[in-house]
């Protein structure tokens, strides 16, 4: 007797879902896969722009550097735990197939001009935090973030807003009047805004370790309930009997708090107004997908998994260019590194599989001895489970604030640890903060190979097959001080800025000695000074150090070795390795340290930032030269300015694109462009010779197009 056998029986996969399911602000959308184009590699920006028409979210860097993308996604935070979770994240990055099961806010959804402008957007406008208002809306989408996810009837504290806003950058430089509106959400609090004075005797053992960086952001209570504390600003009267109640000690005009007093009493934010996720996605079940396209001569595939048994089937069926993915967003610096920067993008896989829902690579376990983390764990993700073991563990607060300074913050809500140190093991030269952090830390993690395998960050550096392996989870050891040993650990980093910026050197020395300040054992890890930039393990000096007395002649010792073991040619390099051995050994045996050299222990501590704007203001004149919002604020603030770039192409538009020398400093004799001109699709050819009266731009000092030599 025969039987027949079902579709779904000879391929799994078959029954797999092919459309793709979201809200976008509030309304529900299905997107059919073989009706998108180019859908195996559409961002999340492109839908928007290009499909949905909603150019409130701009396009800018391209990169998930300058903020101007940012969005809201609102979700489960799995498929077992009813938890509802907002991320902001950078839309230029994130795969739209990635975002099945979501709720997306944009700037149009959070508040509009007919529907009723957010309470953000409104401080933005009274408060004239905005110029060209190109950035504007990401401002907007990442604040929002931070107030859904700060608790009922609590509020941000101004580190807390500080810290969100490591991703957003604002060309016209208008940072004070936005931090300000930002910052007037925040609660009350005993917080120090920045000085420009630096007093030394400031650097006082504050943290678990001993260090001043509790003024560092990572480090503040997120939120503080703002009711309890009896200095609450919010909608005061200024009467007696409020003032009596809120227990004030000085004047209206001296409260600490009347920058934000007159705005905050004008606008207050309810927190019930907000948009909410729909229910359909508070409660949806996630479900395998399967999307293909046949773009010629290539067909290219997108799956979500939900299991590994899932994993292995659609591995089975594609054996080469297959991509795992968790938040994509390599796709903004892999061209630093493949000789493909600035302008072309690097080749993508023609093989998505998007391993974010696997419960095992999601799962965060924290026991007495150990932080296990599974491989598609956010760094926000891990980020935030090491602050909550750091505020009892010096040496995880450590590694917590490196890790802080990782890309940024938008980039951290989707990118993952594995794909970080993947993207090393790639890529000798990317500068990873996280991979240098864990070879230090002396972390491990599990890899499936042929089984699961645990690995030495080092060795799996060290794996050269070309297949991305499926990294499990990520084990970092949990070391405690004990009366015969005592532990040092240290990270460093040296770049153009303090975040969203890769290393020009960076560093983890782990270093343990005995009771009679012996060395038994140490790590010592400098990134971006091997040959190419590579990482590079001092095991010379490791030895050098070992069993030694620290005492200023073993200092010199090992600063020699280290010195002729990284061998970097560059000046630079070479001095910030010394300097960060140097400060890691003062720290290590405070009896080197003297009071002169305290200060050299430890970081400057990074506290809130202020301004104050003082504009004179002439009664006689009134109201001509007061402060008024500009008419176009409301349409900054709500994204419904429109801008060159987001109106839709008209009939006969026409594309330009800058045509570079290819040598310099060189002298142009003569231009053939008979080649381009037969090119398909172009119009014209534009030289200098083509514009009429003078070939100069700007304030008339800097040529415009470059003009053949020995023409007038």
């Amino acid at each position: 007797m025969s039987t027949c056998a079902s579709v779904a029986d000879l391929d799994p996969m078959a029954s797999w879902t092919h459309s793709l399911t979201f809200a976008l602000n509030g309304t529900k959308v299905v997107v059919d896969a073989n009706t998108t184009p180019r859908f195996h590699d559409l961002r999340l920006i492109d839908y928007l722009r290009d499909h949905a028409r909603l150019t409130g979210t701009k396009l800018a860097c391209g990169e998930g550097g300058c903020g101007a993308c940012t969005v809201v996604l609102g979700h489960r935070t799995s498929a077992t735990d009813q938890t509802l979770v907002h991320r902001s994240v950078n839309a230029c990055l994130i795969p739209l197939a990635s975002i099945d099961g979501m709720a997306v806010f944009t700037v149009e959804g959070i508040g509009s001009t007919k529907g009723g402008l957010h309470a953000i957007q409104k401080r933005m406008v009274i408060n004239y935090a905005m110029q060209c208002g190109f950035c504007t809306s990401g401002w907007v989408t990442n604040m929002y973030e931070l107030l859904k996810n700060t608790p009922e009837g609590a509020a941000p504290t101004l580190a807390a807003v500080e810290a969100q806003f490591d991703g957003n950058l604002c060309r016209c430089t208008g940072y004070r009047p936005i931090l300000k509106t930002m910052h007037s959400f925040a609660a009350p609090t005993a917080e120090r805004m920045t000085s420009i004075e630096y007093d030394a005797n400031e650097m006082v053992d504050e943290d678990p370790e001993g260090d001043p960086e509790s003024f560092e952001l990572i480090h503040h209570e997120d939120y503080v309930n703002p009711v309890d504390d009896g200095a609450s600003h919010e909608h005061c009267d200024h009467s007696d009997a409020t003032r009596a109640a809120k227990k004030c000690t000085s004047s209206c005009d001296a409260c600490p708090h009347a920058t934000f007093r007159d705005l905050e009493d004008l606008i207050p934010y309810d927190k019930g107004q907000d948009p909410m996720i729909p229910s359909f996605i508070a409660t949806y079940t996630p479900v395998p997908l399967h999307f293909e396209q046949t773009i010629d001569p290539t067909t290219r595939h997108w799956y979500r998994v939900l299991s590994l048994t899932q994993l292995d089937q659609v591995q089975a069926k594609h054996t080469d260019d297959v991509m795992l993915v968790g938040g994509r967003t390599s796709r903004g610096v892999t061209k630093y590194f493949n000789d493909t920067a600035p302008y072309v993008q690097p080749p993508t896989a023609s093989i998505f599989v998007d391993i974010t829902h696997i419960p095992e690579l999601s799962a965060v376990q924290i026991t007495d001895s150990a932080i296990v983390v599974g491989g598609a764990v956010t760094l926000a993700v891990l980020l935030k489970t090491l602050q909550s073991v750091s505020k009892t563990n010096a040496f995880v607060h450590v590694l917590a604030l490196h890790i802080g300074k990782i890309a940024n913050h938008q980039v951290r809500n989707a990118g993952t640890w594995a794909g970080n140190i993947e993207m090393a093991r790639q890529f000798k030269s990317f500068p990873s903060d996280l991979v240098t952090a864990l070879v230090g830390y002396g972390a491990s993690v599990t890899v499936r190979l042929s089984t699961p395998t645990p690995l030495t960050m080092s060795a799996f550096l060290a794996l050269t097959d070309t297949k991305a392996p499926l990294l499990i989870s990520l084990t970092l050891p949990l070391y405690a001080d004990t009366a015969t040993l005592r532990h040092t650990f240290r990270c460093h980093k040296v770049a153009q800025r303090r975040e969203n910026s890769h290393a020009h050197v960076n560093a983890a020395i782990f270093v343990v000695v005995n009771a009679t300040n012996v060395v038994t054992a140490s790590t010592i890890v400098f990134g971006g000074v091997g040959p190419d930039d590579t990482l590079v393990r001092c095991t010379q000096t490791e030895n050098a150090i070992q069993d030694q007395v620290l005492t200023t002649a073993s200092l010199q010792r090992t600063l020699d070795v280290l010195t002729n073991e990284v061998n970097n040619p560059d000046p630079f390099k070479g001095s910030v390795v010394r300097t960060f051995w140097y400060k890691t050994m003062l720290k290590a045996a405070p009896s080197l340290s003297s009071a002169a050299l305290k200060s050299g222990v430890n970081e400057l501590p990074r506290r809130v930032s202020g301004g104050q704007q003082v504009i004179p203001t002439h009664k006689d004149s009134a109201p001509v030269g007061n402060a008024i919002p500009k008419l176009s604020s409301n349409l900054l603030v709500s994204g419904e300015a429109k801008y060159v770039a987001d109106m839709p192409p008209i009939p006969g538009l026409l594309y330009g694109a800058l045509v570079f020398s290819t040598q310099a400093p060189k002298r142009v004799l003569q231009i053939d462009d008979a080649a381009a001109r037969r090119m398909p699709g172009v119009v014209d050819v534009v030289t200098a010779g083509d514009i009429p009266g003078t070939n100069l731009v700007g304030d008339g000092t800097e040529t415009l197009f470059v003009p053949i030599y020995g023409s007038s």
